[in-house]
């Protein structure tokens, strides 16, 4: 699966034996179309041919700081912050971008007001000092600013479950 994902990105070539490149993947349009039988062996893919740029930023490790990972991590990276969640039982934690280092928690896990236990999406508002989090399911999307205050949340017409949204953040 994850070859497929990278051959939709740039043209695919195997090379044989003979040291010639025979073409497995072509892109059509918008959809690109890779022949994983011509496949034989191992695929060399340059990262340069799917990416501009490489960075590498080492979040800080202070015991507040710590993710749990669990079934994967939750990630929003904007221009200035990287907001993270790992595990149910951890709140979302913030970070700056350039340096890793640990802003804050954002919210705390619980049943409790203002608490989230299972988030199923979430949107990092730097813009506007804000972050908004989706619970599993719920009848609103918690807000919460920059610096891990709660800030009241933006009702929705109804019960959602494993809802998606995006909020317009020019409005």
């Amino acid at each position: 699966p994850l070859f497929l994902m990278l051959c939709l990105f740039s043209k695919c070539q195997v090379k044989n034996p003979l040291g010639n490149f025979t073409q497995v993947a072509q892109k059509e349009g918008d959809l690109t179309i890779c022949d994983v039988s011509l496949l034989e062996g191992t695929v060399n893919l340059p990262l340069s041919s799917i990416a501009g740029e490489l960075k590498i930023v080492k979040l800080d490790d202070s015991d507040a700081a710590l993710v749990k990972p669990s079934f994967g991590i939750s990630l929003e990276i904007g221009d200035k912050y990287i907001l993270v969640n790992g595990s149910r039982e951890i709140p979302y934690k913030l970070f700056e971008k350039k340096t890793g280092k640990f802003i804050t928690n954002i919210g705390a896990y619980g049943q409790g007001p203002n608490e989230y236990k299972e988030v199923y999406d979430s949107q990092l508002d730097e813009e506007n000092n804000r972050i908004y989090l989706l619970p599993w399911s719920t009848d609103k999307i918690l807000m919460y600013d920059l610096q891990g205050n709660y800030l009241d949340p933006i009702p929705l017409c109804y019960r959602v479950t494993k809802g998606k949204f995006n909020v317009d953040t020019k409005k």
